[in-house]
């Protein structure tokens, strides 16, 4: 469930390019990559692109959470991981983790550590193409 307790399923957003990034507020390279995702929603979400954070957190909650999203400008769904995801794209060593699931579902690229607006856009670009086509 996002933050604003709507369910987010995956299933839901086929056709779609989906970023599924699990991150932690308490995590410096996660929160200088957010304004990348920010800045990439904004302009491909139009196009089919669909960013959605997990929140893996060690202490704080859903109202931290939220104020951090909040704080961050963050315009795409957040949810508050309790391993359960994690464990379904094979377990999340370290943080950031980000995984680019095509628009026929399945995972198209797995990003360990931080990454950046000018590394993601090439292959969302070319994923939308294909999923336009």
């Amino acid at each position: 469930n996002t933050l604003e307790g709507d369910a987010f399923r995956l299933r839901a957003h086929r056709g779609k390019v989906v970023v599924l990034n699990f991150w932690g507020t308490w995590c410096p390279p996660c929160r200088r990559e957010i304004p990348h995702f920010v800045t990439l929603q904004r302009e491909l979400g139009p196009q089919g692109l669909q960013f959605v954070g997990v929140a893996l957190e060690r202490s704080a909650g859903p109202e931290e959470v939220r104020a951090f999203t909040e704080k961050m400008n963050i315009n795409y769904p957040v949810g508050l991981g309790d391993g359960s995801i994690s464990k379904k794209y094979g377990g999340v060593r370290g943080l950031p983790m980000t995984f680019i699931i095509g628009p026929e579902g399945t995972i198209r690229e797995h990003v360990p550590g931080m990454t950046t607006e000018s590394r993601l856009r090439p292959t969302l670009e070319a994923l939308l193409e294909e999923a336009s086509s």
